[in-house]
């Protein structure tokens, strides 16, 4: 939805300036060569399509940014429930699974794409920087459960799936961050 608070301002500083330049023309054209009636009227006939040209145009313009913005913001608030669900899924995985498990494998292979699927998000011109810090956090979140994941694939020792239970376990205090910050950024952009 486009707010228009601000453009009454720009609005009427426009028509301000448009005024005294018809003015300025108006008193010209008197002066030098007595003006007619059509000349006033084609005068301002062309000011009010020019400034409503250019005001449409730049009212088009910035809605069209703070669309893209927030569909992109959207992405990363989707990308970070799902990496929020992933960790919660791996904390309740991991401690039961055993070597070579492939339910772990699964749950890194997940984190692998979620974790290049913030990145490419975070590429993305139009982000706010509450934004950033939330795909930052699933970026880290993500690595750290696919560090966890690995351990099930390692060649020695015991304890697999509590040795990966604690390597994610770590995380806690980033998922708190990732959860606070993404609830902050949609009650910002009202998502």
């Amino acid at each position: 939805m486009m707010k228009w608070d601000p453009r009454v301002g720009e609005f009427a500083a426009g028509l301000a300036a448009s005024a005294i330049l018809w003015a300025a023309y108006a008193i010209g054209l008197a002066i030098l060569d007595g003006a007619k009636p059509g000349d006033w009227l084609g005068m301002v006939g062309a000011m009010l399509g020019t400034m409503m040209a250019i005001g449409g145009a730049v009212a088009i313009d910035r809605q069209k940014v703070a669309s893209e913005r927030r569909a992109s913001i959207l992405e990363v608030m989707r990308v970070s429930d799902e990496a929020l669900a992933l960790h919660q899924k791996a904390l309740d995985c991991f401690p039961t699974e055993h070597w070579k498990s492939s339910a772990a494998a699964k749950i890194g292979i997940e984190a692998d794409q979620l974790n290049l699927t913030a990145d490419r998000l975070l590429n993305r011109p139009h982000l706010t920087d509450g934004a950033i810090q939330v795909g930052a956090g699933i970026m880290t979140l993500m690595q750290t459960i696919k560090r966890g994941a690995d351990i099930f694939t390692a060649e020695n020792g015991d304890h697999f799936g509590k040795r990966a239970f604690d390597a994610i376990k770590v995380s806690s205090a980033l998922v708190a961050s990732i959860e606070g910050r993404s609830k902050a950024v949609r009650k910002h952009h009202g998502l």
